[in-house]
């Protein structure tokens, strides 16, 4: 009997890390012409909160705007394209959590958009009670 309550208590300990040990990654998708939609996994584990921070060569491409309104998200903190340096960044989240796959935004330009990359400073926070950093887990 000991013996089968040990393992019912590990096993319920080892959950939450187990869970948050899969991660969560963001994609870049391309829609069609001059759209591209910032997209997050976190598969099964749940979220509340993102921060993508998207790099571009602003020789090469020019953003026009963000659309949010098929986002996750229904708080903003921050929605920043600086041009010059060629970086969006978007703070956001939800009360709730999110699992799955979730639209952050889309991104409006012209150009190239393979100049478009995640910044690896780039967050995805688990709805843990403690804003655990689940991008790039491994």
């Amino acid at each position: 009997m000991k013996f089968y309550l040990a393992i019912i208590l590990s096993l319920a300990l080892l959950t939450p890390s187990s869970a948050l040990a899969a991660g969560a990654s963001f994609k870049l998708v391309s829609d069609k012409k001059n759209t591209m939609r910032i997209v997050v996994d976190s598969a099964t584990t749940p979220i509340n909160s993102v921060g993508a921070i998207i790099n571009y060569n602003p020789k090469l491409v020019s953003v026009s705007g963000l659309d949010f309104s098929d986002s996750f998200c229904s708080l903003f903190v921050e929605k920043k394209i600086d041009k010059r340096k060629g970086q969006i960044r978007i703070l956001c989240g939800k009360p709730g959590p999110a699992f799955g796959v979730n639209n952050v935004a889309i991104i409006k330009y012209t150009g190239a958009n393979s100049s478009m990359s995640l910044d690896p400073q780039s967050q995805i926070l688990a709805h843990d009670g403690h804003g655990t950093n689940i991008y790039n887990l491994k």
